[in-house]
């Protein structure tokens, strides 16, 4: 059984696909989900390797923002997916409006405890449990966060389907 690592990994690799260059991705080139943009040093001598984008995706996305201080796996994958969408900073801080948290970008002790005592929820009249009620809210509020941006910059409308598809795919329920 490969590691949590390698599974979160494979996973994004799927979501993020190969070779993209869209004309409307401030981005420019990505590849597996590093953008030249972001990784220059990376791109240096063309497209990364698959090997090379997994182990900055790990560090960037997943170790620098301290992810592994979450202790339910799922919200993890949902964070560290969204911040190699979004960056890590707004990953963070979207979850942190999410558990009523000074919104820093930082995932500190004070968010950790926000999200430690999140409340349990009711789905469709039944009791859900504190981190599948979490991890239903953080959904909708990436999505509530894609349409925004969408709004500021209509530009984005042809990536909107794709960002809500992305996050639903990760749902718990």
């Amino acid at each position: 059984m490969g590691s949590l690592k390698d599974a979160f990994l494979d996973r994004l690799i799927i979501r993020e696909g190969g070779y993209a260059n869209h004309p409307d991705d401030p981005g420019g080139q990505t590849m597996w989900g590093v953008s030249e943009a972001h990784f220059p040093a990376l791109w240096r001598d063309g497209p990364p390797t698959q090997n090379a984008a997994r182990e900055v995706l790990w560090k960037t996305f997943y170790l620098d923002p301290g992810l592994d201080k979450l202790d339910d796996e799922h919200l993890r994958e949902q964070i560290f997916d969204f911040g190699v969408n979004a960056g890590p900073s707004t990953a963070i801080a979207v979850l942190q409006v999410v558990v009523d948290a000074v919104p820093d970008g930082k995932l500190g002790p004070k968010t950790l405890a926000k999200v430690s005592t999140y409340p349990p929820g009711h789905l469709y009249g039944i009791d859900i449990p504190p981190m599948v009620s979490l991890n239903l809210a953080y959904e909708t509020a990436r999505a509530a966060y894609y349409a925004r941006i969408t709004k500021k910059n209509p530009s984005n409308a042809s990536f909107l389907s794709g960002w809500l598809s992305r996050a639903a795919s990760l749902r718990t329920v």
